[in-house]
């Protein structure tokens, strides 16, 4: 008893010494500096290209790379980015070992290039460790620590590390004195002390690679078992309300009448029974298209007399609507629909009904796609309001609500983020022309200039650039502001022409400084500035954006 308290009070006396007394960068040893061209930063991106997060990774031979299974375990795809700043695309997952919570990466061009680590075969309880991170953030990407033992956590072996480690260093290598890695960076565990731990280097060489699967494939097959698991718990719901529906429905009428209840009892018993059976099999009906029309069968969408409760449709919609953005698994967006149709009320997230009407008239058209949205938009008073009807025919009763500018641009915007660049244009093109034919209206976001900018946005995400130019050239002339201004930079240097681009950064620099003495003035008498201070920071965001693709990481002041 005596010897483990003195080996515990070792191991935290190392962590004082260690806090009080860092080794500074000169002192690092020349092969722990040489390990830090081997590292990389692992950028993890959604199903819309936006990066949620990052995490660490080095080299191993043949230009794979290793990192933590929980880095990349959410990842739609993932780039890795080199000590030298330069990228490579995520290609394929070489091997993985989710227990242990390592996986092997297969990347593109640029790994070749790089030296593979050193993988130690053992490592001694005492022995000095550094944890190497991000290498383009200089000496202190590398923390210094000790290896306090070889310990159980999870029922897996791990390393207990005496580092000052943070989220961003998981996948990182923990690398000895002599630059060998002896283990993986993994995460902070609460025991007796809040205690960093790594995974043990040797297991990388078990991991067996040789079935690579395609990155992509592994994403959307991870995701879609997800998905599955959602919908399984959602149809569980849905079932259980809609068996007390039946249950509730069947006891009254017992009540009411006692002797001429059993039959229709019995016959409701075999409808709830084929209803069950189509939202298990999700048997949801859809769009159908025959004789050159098409219509829609909504199947499930009517659950009929045992329609679940607003409660239960609720609690499935909450299980579904975090993988409706992620991954288009039919059975999933089939079923969201028909949970959609018997909501109504003002909490319900008009984005969700919009993007299901996008999945369904993905296909067909954007009339289409409009129609479904519109019905499934269910809040107090605004399908109502528009006097919508959706029979075999997909008809309404006043074609011009179809032709509101916003609808149409929440379409465009809907369809993008499906990858569906052609139906996203066509429906910004009918944004302006709407716009157009209305005229801006007082208190309406939906402007004719706007939609044009949100067209010309669109144009310059596909690599349309004279056709954005086209756009924003004669907006700018009018006064359009910050925002042409920036999108205009962007186009000019997607073209090539470094000269305009960086003119136009000069002009929404300017307008930057103005806004600022603006919003200085405003606080100084005491006045709300709350929308200046907004606006402010959407124009440095776009300034640094612009500034960033001009002059990389070293933004200068106007030149």
């Amino acid at each position: 008893m005596a010897g483990n308290q003195f080996a515990l009070w070792w191991r935290w006396a190392l962590i004082v010494l260690l806090v009080i007394a860092p080794r500074a960068g000169a002192d690092l040893p020349a092969a722990v500096q040489g390990v830090r061209a081997s590292v990389v930063t692992i950028r993890i991106f959604d199903s819309d290209r936006h990066e949620f997060k990052t995490g660490g990774g080095f080299l191993i031979e043949g230009g794979r790379v290793v990192t933590c299974y929980h880095v990349i375990k959410e990842a739609h795809s993932a780039r890795v980015r080199f000590a030298d700043g330069k990228e490579a695309e995520v290609e394929a997952i070489a091997g993985e070992d989710y227990l242990n919570d390592l996986v092997i990466l297969t990347i593109g061009a640029n790994a070749e290039r790089v030296a593979a680590v050193r993988i130690a075969r053992t490592v001694t309880a005492g022995e000095h460790v550094f944890v190497v991170g991000n290498p383009l953030d200089g000496e202190e990407s590398i923390k210094t620590g000790a290896v306090a033992e070889a310990m159980r956590w999870g029922g897996r072996q791990v390393l207990g590390l005496t580092v000052a480690e943070s989220p961003e260093y998981n996948g990182s290598p923990v690398v000895d004195e002599r630059g060998r890695v002896v283990g993986v960076a993994k995460a902070t565990a609460a025991v007796e002390k809040p205690i960093n731990l790594a995974i043990p280097a040797n297991l990388i060489g078990r991991i067996n690679t040789d079935e690579p699967v395609d990155f992509s494939d592994w994403a959307n097959n991870r995701l879609n078992k997800k998905a599955e698991q959602a919908v399984g718990r959602a149809v569980e719901i849905l079932t259980t309300a809609m068996t007390r529906k039946f249950e509730a429905i069947a006891a009254e009428a017992r009540r009411a009448d006692p002797k001429r209840t059993e039959k229709s009892v019995a016959s409701w018993r075999a409808e709830l029974e084929r209803k069950i059976k189509d939202v298990r099999d999700g048997n949801a009906g859809g769009l159908v298209k025959a004789n050159g029309r098409v219509t829609i069968d909504w199947g499930i969408y009517d659950f009929g007399r045992f329609g679940p409760s607003e409660e239960a449709l609720k609690a499935a919609e909450a299980e579904l609507s975090p993988w409706v953005f992620k991954i288009q698994n039919a059975r999933l967006l089939r079923l969201m629909v028909g949970i959609r149709r018997g909501l109504v009320g003002e909490d319900l997230d008009p984005e969700l009904s919009w993007y299901l009407g996008a999945l369904f008239g993905v296909d067909s058209s954007d009339r289409i796609a409009l129609l479904i949205a519109i019905d499934l938009d269910r809040r107090d008073g605004f399908t109502r309001s528009a006097e919508f009807e959706l029979d075999g025919g997909l008809s309404m009763t006043d074609e011009a609500w179809l032709r509101l500018p916003e609808w149409n641009l929440q379409m465009a915007n809907c369809f993008f983020r499906l990858h569906n660049s052609d139906q996203a244009i066509k429906s910004c093109q009918v944004a302006v022309k709407v716009a157009q034919e209305r005229g801006d209206v007082p208190g309406n976001n939906a402007t004719i200039e706007n939609c044009k900018v949100e067209l010309a946005t669109l144009y310059a995400r596909v690599g349309q650039l004279v056709a954005a130019k086209n756009i924003l050239e004669p907006l700018i002339k009018t006064g359009c502001g910050w925002r042409c201004d920036a999108l205009l930079g962007m186009v000019y240097f997607d073209s090539g022409d470094r000269k305009l681009a960086r003119a136009q950064y000069n002009k929404v620099w300017e307008r930057e400084q103005e806004m600022q003495a603006i919003s200085r003035a405003r606080h100084e008498a005491g006045t709300d500035a709350a929308d200046d201070d907004r606006e402010m920071r959407e124009i440095e965001t776009a300034r640094r954006k612009l500034g960033g693709k001009i002059f990389g990481d070293q933004v200068p002041i106007p030149i």
